[in-house]
């Protein structure tokens, strides 16, 4: 139609000319169609997946993670799935400095996407002497407290709920992701995130109703409202939810 034509115009334009103005040109072009087409399954994954391209090219890494984690988050089941993981790895490892975030990334791809066409590659660039994600996770979780200060490490706290939350979102099969996303929303409202420890809350009891950790999940959701944010009225209505699904907890 005439919105994909002039998109991909302006995506010939931007690579024939290189220039800022035109990058930002083309991002508002895909913004301007991913919100009047939310429902657009098939473009706007690959939209998202072109804006990171566009963002790294001109050195904005971290908008460019924004972009990725927006494509599998909002379109999981999407075939470009595994292209928005590994550019987000490969962001992660040599644009961002946090080689244990592309760690994880990769150990989940080799599960999640098997039939990836750069499986081999994503395989060869996991450290060889990398433990599992379980391990890791463990190493980091007794590492993140000061013992004789009783300080938060903001570095490796930030690195936990990160890692939690993206391999939920490679492996959202994994029966161990309501336990990692519960801890990694401690994790959050310990540093006072508290935007991010709701989001994983949410997360749990909406993506993992059956999990043990669903009712504490929807509690802690209404007390963070209530305790940490003062929105009373959502808190209370959250609140009502809760009893009224659990009332024996």
């Amino acid at each position: 139609n005439n919105e994909t034509n002039a998109i991909e115009a302006l995506e010939k334009k931007l690579e024939e000319t290189k220039s800022p103005q035109d990058a930002e040109a083309l991002l508002e072009a895909y913004s301007v169609h991913m919100e009047a087409h939310p429902d657009d399954t098939e473009n706007n994954p690959l939209y998202l997946y072109r804006a990171a391209s566009t963002m790294f090219r001109m050195n904005r890494f971290s908008t460019a993670t924004d972009y990725l984690l927006t494509a599998l988050k909002d379109y999981p089941s999407s075939p470009n799935s595994g292209k928005a993981s590994e550019l987000l790895s490969e962001i992660y490892d040599n644009k961002l400095q946090s080689p244990e975030t592309a760690t994880t990334l990769r150990q989940a791809m080799v599960s999640a996407y098997p039939n990836y066409d750069n499986i081999a590659k994503v395989k060869a660039e996991i450290p060889s002497d990398a433990v599992d994600f379980s391990t890791r996770m463990k190493d980091m979780t007794s590492k993140m407290f000061n013992d004789s200060t009783g300080r938060i490490d903001y570095r490796i706290a930030n690195t936990f709920i990160l890692n939690s939350e993206l391999h939920a979102l490679i492996l959202p099969d994994d029966q161990e992701n309501p336990f990692y996303l519960h801890r990694a929303a401690e994790t959050a409202r310990s540093i006072r995130v508290f935007p991010k420890a709701m989001e994983f809350y949410q997360w749990i009891y909406n993506k993992y109703p059956d999990s043990d950790r669903a009712p504490q999940a929807m509690f802690l959701h209404a007390f963070t409202l209530d305790n940490d944010m003062k929105q009373y009225d959502e808190a209370k209505t959250l609140y009502e939810t809760f009893l009224s699904k659990y009332p024996e907890n």
